[in-house]
């Protein structure tokens, strides 16, 4: 065979490879994996040197978006979320991001890649934290940096994570749901817990609304632990949709202080994971 023709062949075989990546890169990206529901991910830290159970490295956060955008996954807002729940449409294949907790790394790690991939978000912020952003263990956002993400981007949310609630009694019980102890070793009495929770969660609302002065109606429940005199006290202040961490997918039947999740956020969860995990939630695969 001549040098032409060799060359030929050649071509020829690098043209066939290309229109076959090509055809394999549209049926990746145009795939129906569900309609009418949504894989809601939770998140909380995404930080290159802490490690936990509930970190993992920007490299594994970024890794993730990346491949579900490349399996033909759409990222909605948090307001299309809403209304996908009161009866809108979405888009097939719908995900929403949450992280949890209000940390300063998502100004310095999550935002970032957030808006250079044009994904929308919702962060659950602990507010207590606001006003002294590094009086926990891990640094928090502040409320200018609430702010600057705010003013800059539309479709980053904000949302209260309770107050102050994000802790447990000496019992070991979430303050959600606890009747804590006072110093005086008395128990507070029904009335008194009430209150507590009701205050609580319009404390949250008031101090996120000084930096973030949009509605705020949503709740990650601290722990994801909750009870149905819990669900009734934080509608009372106006909550109308409320996170829990218990897996599954998003329907329009979902009770909407009940939100399932998907953890997103442990650093053994790879991208191949992570969208197995989803479709192994779907409510209704499509074949």
């Amino acid at each position: 065979m001549g040098k032409t023709a060799i060359k030929t062949v050649i071509l020829l075989a690098l043209g066939c490879a290309i229109i076959f990546a090509g055809i394999s890169a549209k049926e990746n990206t145009g795939a129906l994996w569900y309609r009418d529901q949504v894989a809601v991910l939770m998140y909380h830290h995404v930080h290159d040197v802490d490690q936990s159970l509930a970190t993992i490295p920007t490299e594994l956060f970024s890794s993730h978006l990346d491949y579900l955008i490349g399996k033909g996954y759409n990222f909605i807002s948090s307001q299309q979320f809403k209304q996908f729940l009161e009866g809108g449409s979405i888009p097939d294949n719908a995900v929403l991001v949450t992280v949890d907790d209000g940390y300063e790394s998502f100004f310095d790690h999550v935002y970032p890649l957030l808006k250079e991939k044009n994904i929308p978000a919702i962060n659950f912020v602990i507010t207590e934290f606001l006003d002294n952003p590094s009086g926990g263990n891990i640094p928090y956002l502040s409320h200018r940096q609430v702010e600057d993400i705010a003013s800059a981007a539309a479709d980053i949310d904000f949302q209260c994570h309770s107050h102050a609630l994000h802790r447990k009694s000496e019992s070991g019980e979430a303050l959600m749901i606890a009747r804590i102890i006072g110093k005086d070793g008395v128990q507070e009495t029904e009335g008194e817990y009430k209150e507590r929770i009701k205050k609580d969660t319009r404390t949250c609302i008031d101090s996120l609304n000084q930096s973030y002065p949009k509605t705020i109606d949503s709740l990650a429940y601290p722990y994801g632990i909750y009870d149905e005199l819990a669900i009734q006290l934080i509608k009372e202040e106006g909550i109308r949709y409320a996170f829990t961490v218990e897996e599954g997918m998003v329907t329009q039947q979902t009770d909407p202080w009940q939100i399932p999740r998907i953890n997103a956020g442990g650093p053994w969860i790879t991208a191949e994971s992570l969208h197995q995990n989803i479709l192994n939630h779907v409510v209704a695969a499509i074949k």
